[in-house]
């Protein structure tokens, strides 16, 4: 066992793994402090050990997120326990309160690749084709406060590769990823400069889902947004949708009466669509007044040499 894994918890590991230990080991939660955990609290290689002869306690979940001790490894980036959790037949494909599962976990952090692909070596479940495309295209998905992983709908408008719904709010966002084409052109090609086509594409996209030519449309040249999203450029448009096509055939925005989309755009990488359907106008104006944070279901990584990857 390595020498990082024979130290007490409160020697400069973050909260997370002591609560990961006052879940595993049904200590109150007040067995950690804010800042580290108690002095008196037991070494790693201990606390291990137990877990190994116990498998019962490899897989609890705590009440609050649902999480496993795996979870909370991967979350806070300790491929070390990691190891040990999965060499014990911790489960690998479990998932938690918002249907994510350690796998997913990792890949939605630039900097866990090393324990994504150590959740992979121990068969883990593969991840759907949307994740894949968003870790390939260094695009982080991110889930907003009261959301939930809901179906993908086929539908005759548009396609999208990924859904959250939150029915309190009657709101879902739907989420497609785009790679930009960055092939060699043959001698006989011509092509546009594919990473100009975002602000149209995003333009039929809306007139596919609402039936109409959106009502603003616009492109955000804010710094501040810019960095947000770790984004080249940013274009937005915001509609109400009227009835559109046959009715035989299910639209993609069936059901909900108003929309905002961004498209979220790196050159030579991806654009990132995020599509953001409200079933009534009080609840679209509230999301746009108090800024709810529904537009930010995916952000690209930040580039290499500028700092972390969130």
């Amino acid at each position: 066992m390595s020498a990082a894994l024979s130290r007490p918890w409160n020697s400069g590991l973050r909260r997370g793994n002591g609560w990961a230990l006052d879940f595993i080991f049904g200590r109150p939660s007040a067995w950690w402090c804010p800042f580290g955990v108690n002095w008196n609290s037991p070494p790693v290689s201990t606390a291990f050990r137990e877990i190994g002869t116990n498998p019962e306690l490899l897989n609890r979940k705590e009440e609050k997120f649902g999480a496993t001790p795996l979870f909370v490894a991967t979350f806070t980036g300790h491929k070390d326990i990691v190891e040990i959790l999965l060499a014990n037949k911790a489960s690998v494909n479990v998932t938690d309160d918002r249907c994510r599962t350690p796998l997913r976990v990792a890949l939605a952090d630039g900097q866990k690749k090393e324990i994504a692909d150590l959740l992979v070596q121990y068969w883990a479940r593969e991840e759907s084709e949307f994740y894949q495309a968003a870790a390939k295209n260094s695009l982080i998905v991110q889930v907003p406060d009261g959301f939930k992983e809901v179906p993908v709908l086929e539908n005759r408008d548009a396609d999208y590769g990924y859904a959250l719904g939150n029915a309190e709010l009657g709101c879902e966002i739907r989420l497609r990823i785009e790679q930009v084409d960055t092939s060699p052109l043959r001698p006989e090609e011509i092509r546009a400069d594919m990473n100009k086509l975002y602000p149209a594409a995003l333009y039929v996209l809306m007139m596919n889902i609402a039936g109409a030519e959106p009502e603003k449309f616009y492109q955000d040249d804010s710094a501040d947004d810019l960095k947000s999203y770790n984004a080249d450029a940013i274009t937005i448009a915001r509609t109400g949708i009227k009835s559109n096509g046959n009715k035989d055939v299910k639209s993609f925005a069936e059901g909900f009466g108003y929309c905002m989309a961004i498209v979220i755009h790196r050159d030579n990488v991806a654009d990132g669509y995020i599509i953001c359907l409200y079933k009534d106008k009080a609840t679209y104006e509230r999301t746009m007044r108090d800024n709810l944070g529904l537009e930010d279901g995916l952000k690209f990584m930040k580039k290499s040499g500028s700092g972390t990857n969130q």
